[in-house]
């Protein structure tokens, strides 16, 4: 499948991934930033340290983890994949309504902030045209 067969990609997707992309940074730093906050704590706490940080490390890959399935989320999306916008969606929907980042309020913000916004140029009239399009296009294929 070339563009022509699929449609041109709207300049609103393109940049609703780019911010989508900028989010996942952000949470990743904010996350570097709270471990290495988090470790200096624990490692000062005479009652906490008993020299096992491995709680922290647990965390970094759980998180690492979650970052990644974003990764891989945004790029299906910048590919033209539905099933991957709406995936996301839930997922930052979820994250909101739980107010999971609570102890990350600095800089995930930001992130939240450029989610949304992408979450909005992604579902836009003309995004949504040419995610129809992308799946007329495989069906055709098939």
């Amino acid at each position: 499948m070339d563009d022509k067969t699929i449609g041109k990609k709207p300049k609103f997707i393109t940049v609703g991934v780019t911010f989508l992309y900028v989010s996942i940074l952000s949470i990743l730093i904010d996350i570097i930033i709270a471990s290495a906050y988090y470790y200096n704590k624990i490692s000062k706490h005479p009652h906490i340290n008993n020299g096992n940080n491995n709680i922290i490390i647990v965390l970094i890959i759980f998180v690492l983890i979650y970052l990644s399935i974003l990764f891989f989320l945004t790029y299906k999306i910048s590919k033209g994949k539905n099933w991957a916008r709406v995936t996301f969606l839930i997922i930052f929907i979820t994250i909101i309504i739980t107010n999971i980042p609570s102890r990350f309020q600095n800089i995930n913000i930001i992130g939240n902030c450029l989610q949304l916004i992408g979450f909005i140029l992604l579902y836009c009239n003309s995004s949504n045209k040419w995610f129809q399009t992308q799946r007329t296009a495989l069906k055709k294929t098939v």
